[in-house]
């Protein structure tokens, strides 16, 4: 593991920790809002109800994407914590689109409320303001019975492209400049074994997670930090 990846998870677990108490605090981040002290339980519940019905009118977007959610951009009236969706979402969107990868009957095709008020319990740092640790994600993939994988090795990536269903990765969307943030995608995998990254900013489909990179973040910059592959269950 390199220094920078962990210091960078070791201080996510450190948020991520604080915001398991039962007051979230909020610092100033840009527009978002500014420092603040909130009740955990009842913005949980607020933003459960909110969310149920703002997502419905997210629907059909979903559905012309074929059921993967592609626009984080367009989530600006849903929150996970005290942030819109918008803002802080990368990681309960990647869940979501597995989800919806993993299950292309439609099962979870609502789910998305649900998976945010999962992570605001579990998986949230501080009150949102920087997601959701990508280390937790995949508590929920294994609470439902799914195996999964999580590597932050390049090369270990390859093995578990071969051997699960569907991945998320977390990456620097530029490795020179970490204010220019993380962000997380899922990646699926076509019939012709091409890959693709969704909620990424591009359409194209890849031979391999290499060339995906040079598309991805600043390009020709980005850098991967975490890779989460997920298995379906054995019938």
């Amino acid at each position: 593991m390199r220094i920078k990846d962990k210091w960078l998870l070791r201080g996510m677990g450190i948020l991520r920790s604080i915001a398991s108490k039962g007051i979230w605090i909020t610092l100033p981040v840009g527009k978002h809002t500014g420092l603040g002290i909130y009740n955990k339980n009842k913005v949980i519940a607020g933003n459960q109800r909110e969310n149920t019905e703002r997502f419905e009118e997210h629907l059909a977007d979903v559905a012309l994407d074929g059921g993967f959610i592609e626009h984080q951009e367009r989530m600006q009236d849903m929150k996970l914590g005290a942030y819109p969706l918008s803002f802080c979402g990368c990681e309960t969107i990647a869940v979501y689109n597995a989800m919806s990868h993993l299950n292309p009957e439609g099962g979870f095709f609502k789910a998305l409320p649900s998976i945010i008020t999962y992570f605001e319990k579990r998986g949230v740092a501080l009150a949102g303001e920087f997601g959701v640790d990508p280390r937790s994600l995949s508590s929920y993939f294994d609470e439902l019975g799914y195996r999964t994988y999580m590597t932050m090795n390049q090369q270990e990536t390859l093995r578990i492209i071969k051997t699960t269903d569907v991945y998320i990765m977390t990456f620097y969307n530029n490795r020179k400049r970490l204010s220019d943030m993380i962000h997380t995608v899922c990646i699926t995998k076509g019939k012709d074994g091409r890959l693709r990254a969704h909620n990424a900013g591009t359409k194209e489909s890849y031979l391999n997670l290499q060339e995906m990179m040079r598309d991805l973040g600043v390009k020709g910059k980005a850098e991967m930090i975490c890779f989460l592959g997920i298995r379906k269950p054995k019938a």
